[in-house]
């Protein structure tokens, strides 16, 4: 069981037939965080299709650059590209303008599991646990007071959070 980007989740499952892509899990996590108005160059995390789709539709003339999304911030920070698109809880201190890659919503996060353990006890209670955090998360007072205390967010950042957790329908 594993909670892993859309993307990897569909290659992981195309080449592991006893895994199956349970649940969507997170929805508008990703940002695009830009340097001024005037965008020449962006960074994004390679092999993520739906990026490219959400940089074309805004960006008509830009030059996108695929790299390990480690290396987006640094990336940004060093000028070496005008502005990236990358999950919110890894922005940190950044500077500068955060953008929603769409109106709509998206998935961003699938649990994959293996498919004969979904029909277990175990991940019965997995999913009833994740659920009750989901719970005590969509309230805004946790969410905020977790987001303060575990992620390296600033307040700026916690007032551009659009992302949406998702409950998981449990097995039957």
């Amino acid at each position: 069981m594993a909670i892993v980007c859309k993307e990897a989740a569909e290659e992981y499952i195309a080449v592991n037939n006893d895994f199956e892509i349970y649940a969507p899990l997170v929805m508008n996590s990703d940002i695009i965080l830009i340097s001024s108005d005037k965008i020449k160059e962006i960074g994004m995390t390679a092999n993520k299709g739906f990026h490219k789709d959400f940089i074309i539709q805004k960006y008509s003339d830009v030059k996108l650059h695929e790299m390990n999304a480690q290396a987006l911030p640094y990336s940004y920070e060093t000028g070496r590209v005008d502005a990236v698109i990358m999950d919110i809880t890894k922005l940190g201190d950044l500077k500068g303008k955060v953008i929603e890659p769409s109106k709509e919503d998206y998935v961003t996060y699938v649990l994959i599991v293996k498919s004969d353990y979904i029909k277990t006890n175990e991940f019965r209670e997995f999913v009833s646990s994740y659920n009750e955090a989901i719970e005590r998360l969509t309230k805004p007072e946790e969410i905020t007071d977790y987001m303060m205390e575990y992620s390296n967010l600033n307040e700026r950042r916690r007032e551009e959070w659009k992302v949406k957790l998702l409950r998981i329908n449990g097995p039957n």
